[in-house]
């Protein structure tokens, strides 16, 4: 009897044994791998500006679980996805090293621009993709900005004695060098109000500021004039609006 009591504790104790190793393998079988698939792009920076007539640097890597079969370039318009450059290559290895250069076209004003890694990760069609934001410029320029100005409204009205909130926004695709502010009389092109010139830099700066409009006769119109300094070699940017003054 003793010895059939030893062999019924020691047949449980065989089962939960085994019970608890059957579920440590399913916790093992249903753990996500994670992916060590990766593409690092080195240059050019996302955001970077290029210029007409440079020659871009294109450098970086692209890791793999397992071999990979090479990779595409790709760098097209954002406005309308035409391709400017494209480049392929059939390296097969875990790690493959992007290294290639494109020469920049002629650029008459400003584009956004868009580039695509697509690497080739087997030869079932799998991918992985990166992309970065680039911005071309004609050559000799290192910024682009615009300029939103939010009030005065173009053709809005305003009252003698008003205290009138100027406010809008400049911004830039690089560092901005603050703006200056001024209010002409449209009938002489006279300056009746100058602001505090602003001297931030940042690539998106608020504009702001207060004007007491002064008596008026009658219909006046006014010009509200916003000037944003690109860079330190006195580029600028201009925007106007026009507003009206009553009595």
């Amino acid at each position: 009897m003793k010895n059939f009591r030893l062999k019924t504790a020691f047949a449980a104790s065989l089962l939960i044994f085994s019970a608890a190793i059957t579920s440590c393998k399913d916790d093992d079988d249903t753990t996500i791998k994670p992916t060590t698939n990766d593409i690092t792009l080195t240059t050019p920076a996302d955001g970077a500006v290029v210029n007409a007539g440079q020659t871009v640097t294109i450098t970086g890597n692209i890791t793999g679980e397992k071999e990979l079969h090479g990779y595409n370039v790709i760098i097209r318009q954002k406005a309308d996805s035409k391709v400017l450059f494209t480049k392929e290559n059939h390296a097969h290895s875990t790690s493959i090293a992007i290294n290639e250069s494109w020469a920049v076209d002629t650029v008459a004003k400003y584009k956004e621009l868009e580039m695509e890694i697509i690497a080739t990760l087997d030869h079932s069609g799998n991918t992985l993709t990166k992309k970065t934001v680039l911005h071309a410029l004609p050559a000799g320029e290192h910024n682009h900005a615009t300029i939103t100005i939010t009030a005065p409204t173009e053709g809005g009205m305003v009252s003698a004695g008003q205290v009138l909130n100027v406010t809008g926004k400049v911004e830039g695709i690089s560092s901005l060098h603050g703006y200056n502010m001024v209010i002409r009389s449209k009938a002489d092109n006279q300056i009746v109000h100058t602001f505090p010139e602003n001297h931030d830099h940042f690539k998106t700066i608020n504009v702001s500021g207060t004007w007491t409009v002064p008596a008026v006769t009658g219909h006046t119109e006014y010009e509200l004039e916003i000037v944003a300094k690109l860079d330190h070699d006195g580029t600028t940017i201009t925007k106007k609006v026009y507003f009206y003054a009553m009595p």
